[in-house]
């Protein structure tokens, strides 16, 4: 009924690429170390595209099933219950990632701090919150927050202002994660 060549091949890609991303971030856990927003955004954009295209795949192929003059009524019910369950897997997950994309963002900069090439990751969506990270090149960041410094409350990416606002509290962690100095700025 579809192109079943060229859903296959969709189907193999999207699989594909979704394993070796999982694999990937597992072996850069294992070391320490994470994705930047760039490399992550794209694998996900990729996967959600190619996701897409399958439904659609699946959509047509239940479409034609419906339509088709051969089928009993049962099944064209079925295919009806099908389109309509694909249809809405669609809108719940557009929605999803629309809702996760606009509160979930978290811009990364690349800044100077303690004499330091490190990556900031701008929380700001109640309570403006930066977590600092060892920089390791355009893709990867270490995956251990070393600094971490609270402004109170949110709404903006302080790094695209001119001047920053007062720290509240901040705090240094070791190689391990561990908070090794905690002081509050009154």
């Amino acid at each position: 009924i579809i192109n079943k060549k060229a859903f296959s091949i969709f189907l193999i890609f999207d699989i594909a690429l979704f394993a070796v991303y999982e694999l990937s971030k597992w072996i850069l856990r294992l070391n320490k170390l994470t994705y930047r927003n760039t490399v992550n955004y794209t694998a996900y954009t990729i996967l959600i595209l190619l996701t897409l295209v399958i439904i659609l795949f699946i959509i047509v192929s239940l479409f034609k099933c419906a339509k088709s003059k051969k089928e009993k009524t049962l099944i064209k019910f079925l295919c009806v219950i099908g389109i309509i369950a694909a249809i809405l897997i669609i809108i719940f997950s557009s929605l999803f990632i629309f809702i996760r994309g606009v509160f979930g963002h978290q811009p990364e900069h690349v800044v100077e701090k303690d004499g330091k090439m490190m990556v900031a990751r701008v929380n700001s969506f109640l309570q403006f919150e930066v977590r600092y990270y060892d920089y390791i090149n355009s893709l990867v960041r270490g995956s251990n927050t070393r600094l971490y410094e609270d402004y109170g409350n949110g709404g903006y990416d302080t790094f695209e202002r001119e001047e920053m606002p007062n720290i509240q509290h901040y705090i240094y962690y070791d190689d391990n994660g561990k908070s090794n100095k905690t002081t509050y700025v009154h």
